[in-house]
């Protein structure tokens, strides 16, 4: 419609979603790729969120890759600063344990997000790493029922916290109370919620092979799971969690991404967007 009424239009794209398994029924994988040739014969600018969906878009869908500009995602550090509450302090004030160690998840409760992937590994490792941990899952979604239901078949509700939706300010919250941050997403683009953690202190325990690592992977602040196997998800949590990480280190890091950067790259785009209306014109 914005073609047709000659109103300039920029595309970003977020992520590839037709590949992902748990996507391909929403997400044809020839309707992406039609949308993206469309968007470039009608010479319409492309941005992607990461260089890694960038360098897809080029591979998959024959799309010139200096066609692209990459915007990365930002976050506005301030608002995760260490709350004045002491860790202990916030974890009474929401009803979460004060002697677990808290993996934090935040996201939609999707099968995209993979929370299961989590779940089985909380009921394969041993109880002695198992009694140590609390998966603290913020979000909700279409998936919550079932994950509730393996939760209680599998006698995990020692170890997992439900948390529902929360506002911005309880959000602040829980990143502060918790000790380290799990991805295990089967796809993404370049998710906030790496940014937040960053900017909050967290390290990430993620797969390596999801789009945006390279973007964002500095070993003081990312655990990497190797493969898809609950096998190193369990690895790679307990390595975590014995490592020693420099919180103030990680914090600083998130300075890299401001949003005033994102802002004045999708300035530029939409700028030459509308040159381009102009000369037409």
């Amino acid at each position: 419609a914005s073609l047709e009424q000659g109103v300039p239009l920029v595309v970003t794209c977020h992520g590839l979603y037709a590949f992902d398994v748990n996507l391909r029924l929403c997400f044809k994988r020839e309707l992406e790729k039609d949308i993206f040739i469309r968007m470039t014969e009608l010479d319409v600018p492309l941005t992607a969120v990461s260089n890694s969906v960038a360098q897809k878009m080029a591979k998959d869908y024959n799309i010139p890759i200096d066609r692209i500009s990459v915007i990365l995602n930002g976050v506005d550090v301030s608002s995760f600063r260490r709350r004045h509450d002491s860790k202990v302090a916030l974890r009474e004030m929401y009803g979460i344990h004060a002697d677990k160690i808290i993996l934090l998840h935040v996201a939609n409760l999707s099968k995209r997000k993979n929370h299961i992937t989590v779940l089985h590994a909380l009921k394969q490792m041993n109880s002695s790493l198992r009694q140590q941990l609390c998966y603290l899952i913020v979000g909700d979604g279409p998936e919550k029922i079932a994950l509730m239901d393996f939760v209680n078949e599998n006698h995990l509700n020692e170890n997992v916290m439900f948390k529902g939706r929360v506002p911005n300010d309880q959000l602040y919250d829980l990143y502060a109370l918790a000790d380290y941050f799990i991805l295990p997403s089967t796809s993404e683009g370049l998710p906030l919620v790496y940014l937040e953690a960053i900017a909050a202190g967290l390290p990430i325990i993620t797969f390596g092979d999801l789009d945006g690592i390279d973007d964002v992977y500095m070993p003081f602040c990312m655990e990497l799971i190797p493969d898809r196997e609950v096998s190193s998800v369990i690895t790679s949590i307990e390595s975590a969690i014995t490592r020693k990480w420099d919180r103030t280190q990680i914090v600083n890091y998130a300075s890299t991404w401001t949003w005033d950067a994102v802002c004045d790259g999708y300035l530029s785009i939409y700028a030459k967007a509308m040159e381009g209306k102009m000369v037409r014109s």
